[in-house]
């Protein structure tokens, strides 16, 4: 419904995930902020409709997100639209979405090759060794004070593999718990497209929480490079929760309108 659609922007936009990290100086984010969702909407769309034109919109949005940078999050992003396609292939039992998503991607790459090209091409011909920036969010209930609490952007938050600390603003995503507990109610309440939104929240949990890169990822060409600030992520576990919100604010509106019928 509209409304849903306006609880969903309400609690994408109004989060810091993207101010504080602009406050900070992580500008290249702000493509993947305003590009993210509607990679996600195309794709998905042109899955439930077989159109390859929408597949093809929303490779060129990742593509547009790959020129703008911040490769954290399009890695993630890359992620959970692979993910997406599985759950569409074995749900619906049909190849549809392989082939949309090979028309995605090849129209991501054509229109990003211009800086994909040279990367690929020095890759492991002048190899420098990087420095993870990792905080493990199940710790000292950091994905708690992540999501729920609001600190000074200069705050600092210890990180594994260094003597300093990283900023708050790349830690700050508040949602609040209003928002949560939509999602929870559109997670649990909603059965259409449930099981798929889940695997989105849980992948982008993984890939932002930091414990997959630390013991997996970061022993993994390219990605020890391309994820080695796994909490970047949680632009799209607050896009995640933005969409359950969204399903949960409906999903609230027709158990009252059903109750409003019986009452009368």
């Amino acid at each position: 419904t509209r409304l849903g659609s306006v609880a969903a922007a309400a609690v994408y936009s109004l989060s810091p995930v993207y101010i504080f990290k602009l406050s900070i100086g992580y500008s290249m984010i702000g493509g993947v902020f305003v590009y993210a969702p509607w990679v996600l909407l195309f794709f998905i769309a042109g899955l439930m409709q077989a159109r390859a034109f929408y597949a093809a919109v929303s490779g060129l949005l990742l593509g547009l997100i790959v020129l703008r940078g911040e490769a954290h999050v399009i890695v993630a992003l890359g992620a959970l639209l692979i993910f997406w396609a599985i759950y569409d292939m074995v749900a619906n039992k049909r190849i549809r979405a392989l082939v949309l998503s090979i028309i995605c991607f090849a129209m991501a790459f054509f229109v990003s090759s211009i800086k994909i090209l040279p990367y690929v091409e020095h890759l492991g011909s002048e190899p420098v060794k990087l420095r993870p920036y990792v905080a493990l969010l199940n710790q000292k209930n950091l994905l708690f004070e992540t999501l729920f609490q609001i600190n000074a952007d200069h705050d600092t938050v210890p990180v594994l593999h260094g003597k300093f600390g990283e900023e708050w603003g790349v830690f700050g995503s508040y949602v609040g718990y209003v928002p949560i507990i939509l999602a929870c109610f559109g997670l649990f309440a909603a059965k259409r497209y449930r099981f798929g939104l889940g695997v989105l929240l849980v992948v982008s949990l993984l890939l932002a929480e930091g414990t997959l890169y630390e013991y997996a990822l970061r022993f993994i060409p390219p990605f020890d490079a391309l994820l080695r600030m796994p909490v970047r992520n949680m632009l799209l576990v607050v896009l995640c929760i933005a969409v359950l919100a969204a399903r949960g604010t409906d999903q609230l509106l027709n158990y009252v309108k059903i109750h409003q019928i019986k009452y009368i």
